[in-house]
């Protein structure tokens, strides 16, 4: 379970369309979807932004491994879904929640899964993002997916020694996971260690303006990208003010008629 849901933030070196676009111009892209996610409140528009994310994952050979990593979290969904009809008693208000929740997903791994966690790092410093800042943002994507798998090596090999995590009541469950914990929490101090003392010995110093050997350069293809996805964005909001689900309905009972 673990290692498919690190798949979701695991990024792998490709040459596609998407790797090669510039993480300012992706980072302001999913800015802007993020935002429209949050204000749209139809199934109909959002379902159309949650394609158009798609086809842009397809494209960056990343759709297989969102996939891949959202097959584990379908119990969460179906617990979002069950627990917002019983509130609201509506399965299109219920499906809202749903599908805000897998474009979050979606925008986020456009972003993580088609881009370098070095670029990443450059783009935060050249958004005078203090060093300290977006260095562990960058340290935090790198170690992710190794953490998970580390979780997941530990939980394997307790089982393995007979370990019972889905018997016993609910306190007897919670217990059964300090085995589990403790390596993890003492993996977890001993690769901090490590990484301080790494970045000690190659003197990283946040107080001295640091000079990139590689630096981060807009093309016309970066810029290019930006506009088309934020004129998706501007029609995509220009149609939610006339167009909504219950008028797709309507529309599609006349012309049955």
């Amino acid at each position: 379970m673990m290692r498919n849901i690190h798949e979701l933030f695991k990024y792998e070196s490709l040459n596609t369309p998407l790797h090669n676009i510039d993480p300012r111009s992706k980072l302001a892209t999913i800015f802007i979807y993020l935002v429209l996610t949050i204000i749209l409140g139809d199934i109909t528009h959002l379902l159309i932004i949650l394609i158009i994310i798609l086809v842009q994952l397809a494209v960056g050979r990343a759709l297989r491994k969102f996939a891949k990593g959202l097959l584990t979290l379908t119990p969460f969904l179906v617990l979002i879904l069950i627990l917002n009809y019983l509130s609201l008693g509506s399965v299109s208000a219920s499906l809202v929640p749903v599908f805000r929740f897998l474009l979050f997903l979606a925008i986020m791994d456009l972003f993580f899964l088609t881009t370098d966690p070095d670029d990443f790092a450059l783009t935060l410093e050249s958004l005078r993002l203090p060093l300290t800042v977006s260095l562990s943002f960058s340290l935090a994507l790198r170690f992710i997916p190794t953490m998970a798998e580390q979780v997941n090596e530990i939980v394997e090999a307790q089982l393995s020694r007979g370990l019972k995590l889905d018997q016993g009541n609910f306190f007897a469950r919670i217990k059964k996971y300090i085995p589990i914990l403790i390596p993890i929490i003492i993996l977890s101090i001993k690769r901090s260690i490590e990484v301080a003392e790494s970045l000690e010995i190659r003197g990283v110093d946040p107080s001295i303006k640091r000079v990139h050997y590689v630096a981060l350069k807009l093309s016309t293809k970066d810029i290019i990208y930006f506009i088309i996805n934020l004129a998706i964005v501007v029609v995509v909001y220009l149609i939610s003010g006339y167009i909504s689900s219950d008028s797709l309905i309507t529309l599609l009972h006349f012309s049955k008629i």
